[in-house]
């Protein structure tokens, strides 16, 4: 059996701020990216751009916690293991995050659907519409993940959700011009199995491919501050959007 080599960061809660106001990133080529709004406000996100032009571009959507630094570093992740590909981790709360679980709830009641649907389209504009997209989020950021895919229309070539809110109803599922892949939590008392099989079927019935992997944990798996963070599950899960996007974005 082939041994898959992943590479572990170490986890500090401590909140190290810079001049804007959020943690400090992790010391790479990486940074934080300024972008115009249809708002006429800025937009924030981390990027972590390929070492050579590329016309591959990977957004992410955090969960309730905010642009936190394991978001950073799952952006880092993302960029190592697909190589050509730009990355951007999208900023929804405008520079809010925390490692609280009470407060990640307070501030994802508190997003406006309005505002960050602005966010998305004035990313979507900075990157262009000549690359080719993916995006991918968890929880919260899933079921954004996917409204961005819609958004992007036919420059989106896939969308990773991880124990996301699926969207119910049809007309907001027929723009969709990407494949899906969707890993549930089967421990999940809200979204329940017959849910995500159901958006499938709308996802296949607006012309594209969808793609469902179970796993025994609870919503939260792959958040490392997440007391239902389970390491083992996360590895599988990201084996599963790992193969999902290198085979769309055409990349060893």
């Amino acid at each position: 059996m082939k041994k898959l080599l992943f590479t572990v960061f170490t986890i500090s809660l401590t909140c190290i701020y810079n001049s804007y106001g959020q943690q400090k990133p992790p010391a790479d080529h990486s940074t934080m990216v300024q972008y115009e709004t249809l708002e006429g406000t800025k937009g924030n996100a981390y990027y972590v751009p390929s070492d050579s032009a590329t016309g591959n571009v990977l957004i992410i959507f955090h969960d309730s916690w905010g642009l936190i630094n394991e978001v950073k570093k799952e952006a880092q992740k993302w960029q190592a293991i697909l190589g050509n590909v730009d990355v951007y981790a999208i900023d929804m709360y405008d520079g809010k995050w925390t490692t609280d679980r009470t407060m990640a709830q307070k501030y994802r009641e508190e997003m406006n659907e309005k505002h960050v649907g602005n966010l998305t389209k004035g990313l979507l504009s900075k990157i262009g519409q000549d690359k080719r997209i993916i995006t991918l989020g968890w929880g919260v950021g899933g079921a954004w993940a996917f409204k961005a895919a819609t958004l992007a229309g036919d420059q989106a070539i896939g969308c990773v959700m991880y124990y996301a809110p699926p969207e119910k109803e049809d007309k907001d599922i027929r723009p969709l011009k990407c494949d899906v892949i969707y890993l549930w939590a089967s421990r999940d008392k809200y979204i329940q199995k017959f849910f995500v099989e159901e958006f499938g079927r709308k996802v296949e019935n607006a012309g594209n491919k969808f793609e469902m992997h179970g796993f025994d944990a609870d919503p939260g798996f792959a958040n490392p501050i997440n007391p239902q963070h389970t390491e083992m599950v996360t590895v599988e899960a990201d084996r599963y959007a790992q193969e999902f996007m290198k085979k769309r974005f055409q990349v060893e």
